[in-house]
């Protein structure tokens, strides 16, 4: 039953939490405009009146459920393009001399030695005739570089695959990739509310902002093993990719149009 339930949990908790956190920030930059019991007029008198009538608890679920609502709009993927691209510029400051521009540009999304594995295997299918000892050193123009960016553009389709060919390993996934959207969600929403402290009490609370440099950077690793069990799942044969499929098709094809012509 507990299995059961903790999927569920997953997918409440991360725009709850975010919710209440970006209601928090609004509160804090505009909380003192709101009138006071005694002094307000119209709807907000109303709201004061019904929150009298219903009690403290129904005023609890309903600003609960708000920062649900709230926080599920304003949610954002790992896989965001702005995100995707802070993160690969860190990847480019930080990458020692001599790591090729592939795992820079591509390999943010997996952790360096799944995306080595992963191009190894894409170029066992696009050159089945190399060295299996040799390691992959081409650049993005080769074909490997190519089959592997497109296994890594099909990500989500190879985690609906995986839900439905093993249900552990998902499982897995999905607790990886849950970590990870929470912790870059709560980055997100600390930035504002710690831009909302400073305006209004001291713009020392910047420095709080390092805790969400570092809630970005956990959640950007939680999600390359996220998507390190997918490819881990497709090398191993639990799953496959379409564009794995489609590239040892092209390949067959061309060694059964390559022995017609020798034949000839």
């Amino acid at each position: 039953m507990l299995t059961n339930l903790l999927p569920g949990f997953r997918e409440l908790r991360t725009p709850l939490a975010t919710g209440i956190l970006w209601l928090l920030s609004v509160w804090i930059l505009f909380g003192d405009n709101l009138p006071r019991r005694t002094e307000a007029t119209g709807m907000m008198r109303r709201f004061y009146e019904l929150s009298d009538q219903v009690g403290p608890a129904a005023v609890t679920a309903s600003a609960t459920f708000a920062a649900y609502l709230v926080g599920g709009v304003l949610q954002i993927s790992a896989g965001n393009a702005i995100l995707s691209r802070i993160d690969m510029r860190y990847e480019r400051l930080v990458a020692k001399p001599g790591i090729r521009l592939s795992r820079v540009v591509q390999g943010h999304h997996l952790t360096a030695p799944v995306f080595d594995q992963l191009e190894f295997a894409a170029k066992r299918i696009v050159d089945p005739e190399s060295d299996p000892e040799s390691i992959p050193k081409r650049f993005l123009e080769t074909q490997s570089i190519q089959l592997s960016r497109r296994v890594i553009s099909q990500l989500d389709q190879l985690g609906t695959r995986l839900h439905a060919a093993n249900v552990e390993l998902y499982e897995d996934h999905d607790r990886l990739a849950a970590e990870s959207n929470l912790r870059i969600n709560m980055a997100v929403a600390t930035t504002i509310l710690y831009i909302a402290l400073s305006i209004q009490i001291s713009p020392w609370f910047c420095c709080g902002m390092v805790i969400s440099v570092a809630l970005l950077r956990r959640g950007q690793v939680r999600n390359r093993q996220a998507n390190d069990v997918l490819i881990q799942a497709l090398l191993i044969g639990v799953i496959s990719s379409p564009a794995f499929e489609e590239a040892r098709m092209v390949a067959e094809a061309q060694d059964h149009l390559g022995g017609q012509s020798n034949l000839d």
